[in-house]
């Protein structure tokens, strides 16, 4: 629950990169006050710098003063510059491969030759507007073939694929890969983390994308030791309509913090 403080006079002066916040509150609230604030981490005014806040305990009340800066500092208690529970974010704009087929605009002929039973018959309508490999009942002395695949006996190419997708099979679609870095004083915390991949999982910030876990995928998770922490680093691809829910579980209740 959080401590009920007063902003003071004083509150929110800027010098340089930083601001300092200055409350007041509870004498024995004081130290809860400080505690709801972690070192490097990022609130609205900033990243928190432990080492330039004070809280002072008077004879009736305690007063905090709170420094936050643009950029996380590159010291803390301990020498470390990360302390436990530290989260960071970076994006990728990644892509990933889509058959032709998934795509909005996509037509037979892209990737498919028209055979007949006779080279003279006209070229059908549906040639030019087909979306699948359907041949309308009245038509059945057609059939959809792939470039390669021979043809069978008693049919000719008709028509042909469209030019300009000779040996295009795929395309690439936008999957931005958002990775979360986090720091763990403890190595089992940190392990637990791996067991969500291949889960769908709403990730702890999710930018200017949908949260909902049906969008995420986490597709890598790592977890090494540098100096006292042990980091693990969880990879979630985004997909703008969602990924396949039959194919994928839903990970959400085994995210630990």
């Amino acid at each position: 629950m959080a401590v009920e403080k007063i902003e003071t006079v004083g509150s929110g002066a800027r010098s340089g990169n930083s601001i300092t916040r200055i409350w007041m509150c509870a004498l024995d609230d004081g130290p809860a006050l400080w505690g709801e604030f972690v070192h490097n981490q990022q609130y609205d005014d900033g990243y928190f710098n432990r080492d330039r806040s004070s809280l002072t305990l008077g004879a009736c009340f305690a007063t905090a003063s709170m420094v936050f800066t643009e950029s996380p500092t590159t010291g803390s208690s301990g020498g470390s510059s990360h302390e436990d529970g530290d989260t960071e974010y970076n994006f990728n704009t990644a892509t990933m491969e889509k058959p032709l087929e998934a795509h909005p605009d996509y037509l037979t002929y892209w990737n498919h030759v028209l055979l007949s039973d006779d080279a003279s018959r006209p070229i059908p309508d549906f040639y030019y507007t087909a979306t699948n490999l359907v041949i309308p009942s009245s038509e059945f002395k057609y059939q959809w073939a792939r470039p390669e695949d021979p043809v069978p006996d008693g049919m000719v190419v008709l028509a042909g694929q469209k030019n300009n997708f000779r040996g295009v099979e795929s395309w690439l679609y936008p999957a931005p890969v958002l990775s979360v870095t986090k720091y763990y004083r403890s190595r089992n915390q940190a392990a637990e983390q791996l067991q969500a991949v291949g889960m769908l999982q709403s990730p702890p910030w999710s930018g200017p994308y949908q949260s909902a876990a049906k969008y995420w995928l986490v597709t890598n998770s790592t977890v090494n030791k540098s100096g006292n922490y042990w980091i693990c680093t969880t990879s979630y691809t985004y997909a703008d309509m969602g990924w396949n829910e039959d194919l994928y579980s839903d990970g959400s209740e085994e995210e630990t913090e």
